[in-house]
This record gives structure tokens, sequence and C-alpha cells, in this order.
């Protein structure tokens, strides 16, 4: 990894090797230590050399990352985030850093993928004008994938009254993380729904269309 600041002021850099996570709204993020209790982290065999280079205009520096896979590693992915951050600077107890961080995905080769996930929350919130679903769904499997939820509106004949798929461009999201959760949230209009009950199907599937997990529940209006 090659880091480059242009024509600033010289800089030290710092970097370390931290846990990869994925936050609620599907975003991946940094993990230190305490947090990155996965069985699926790649954090403690990996290594990053230097910890700290200068940094100067002209003067790229360059980190290598490194890492002893042990034997008994086990089956499917492994993760990892490098943070390469300038070192705080500023005036008084509040410091500025910029960060860069690259995302370690790595699968064990050889051996067992699972790609698997459920639905562990599906509530409906009826907001005046507007029903929110919201779907919880975990990687319970082994190995990262990208996946999407659609909403299916029923009404009490079990006909389809509205329909939509959340995110509707997987290209840009990031992969869930094996044991990590996300959260889709579908808006529909419910001004021109009429009384009675309805019921909310979602479907999770996988981006070459595999059925992860469905749920269902049923409320009034």
């Amino acid at each position: 990894m090659t880091a480059n600041i242009g024509d600033v002021t010289p800089t030290d850099m710092i970097a370390q090797i931290n846990g990869c996570g994925t936050d609620p709204s599907g975003m991946r993020i940094a993990l230190n230590s305490d947090e990155d209790t996965s069985p699926y982290s790649a954090r403690e065999f990996l290594k990053v050399s230097p910890e700290r280079a200068r940094l100067e205009s002209g003067k790229p520096a360059e980190f290598i990352l490194e890492g002893d896979v042990p034997k008994d590693v086990g089956s499917g992915g492994r993760y990892a985030i490098v943070t390469i951050q300038t070192v705080p600077a500023g005036n008084g107890s509040v410091g500025v850093s910029a960060a860069i961080e690259v995302p370690i995905y790595l699968t064990i080769a050889d051996s067992d993928i699972i790609e698997t996930g459920e639905i562990i929350g599906l509530e409906i919130t009826d907001n005046d004008d507007a029903l929110l679903a919201d779907v919880t769904f975990k990687n319970t499997g082994n190995h990262h994938y990208k996946a999407s939820a659609e909403i299916l509106l029923k009404d009490k004949n079990g006909e389809v009254v509205d329909r939509t798929v959340t995110p509707s461009d997987l290209d840009s999201t990031d992969s869930i993380i094996p044991t990590f959760s996300r959260h889709f949230q579908i808006y529909f209009d419910n001004e021109d729904l009429g009384h009675g009950a309805y019921t909310i199907v979602a479907i999770v599937t996988k981006e070459d269309g595999t059925v992860l997990d469905t749920e269902e529940t049923t409320f009034e209006v």
C-alpha cells in the first residue's frame, strides 16, 4: 500500500490492523481489539510494516501487509481493515487526523464456504401517511456476501398491493460480514389503503438470486 500526501506539509503516518465489521446500515467499520470478537477476524495473524512513517511531498510511503495464517484457521472468510492515518494535530485537547482504510477480505482455500442468513426481526410501524417495514437480517454463515430485501405488501385476500426491493443497486453496497446484521428499511404509502388486515412478507436474497430467508407478519390499518 502506497500513501502520498501531495504538495503539503510533511507529516507522520501511523499504520495498524483493525478488525472489520458492518454497521446496521450496511457500512463497513473498523473495530478495535476490544470490539473485534468475531471468530472470523484476521486481525491477530496479520501485521503491517512500518507502523510509523514520515510522509513528505513527492516522497510516498510504502506499507507492507503480511500474514501467517494458522494451520487450524478453519473454513470460510477472514476479515480485517488496515488503517493508515496521520498523527493527530491541533491545539489543546482536540486533534485532527486524516485516515485511509483498506479492507482485507480473505477466503480460506479449499474450505467449506457457508453463505446462510436469518431474518431476526420484522417490525411494522404506522406513521399516519406511511408504513415503515424494518427488517433485521443476520449473516449466520462463515463468508461475506451482498444481499437485498424484497418486501411484499398483501391485502386480506393475499393480493400483492405494493412491492419494494432495497437496496436497488448492489454494486454500491458493502457485503455483509459473518456474525453481523443489516437493517433494511422500506416505506410504503398507506394513504390509499383501506381499513383491514394486511400482511408484510420479507424475502432476503443473495446477489445471484438465492433466497436466504423469508418472514411475514400481519397488521391492521
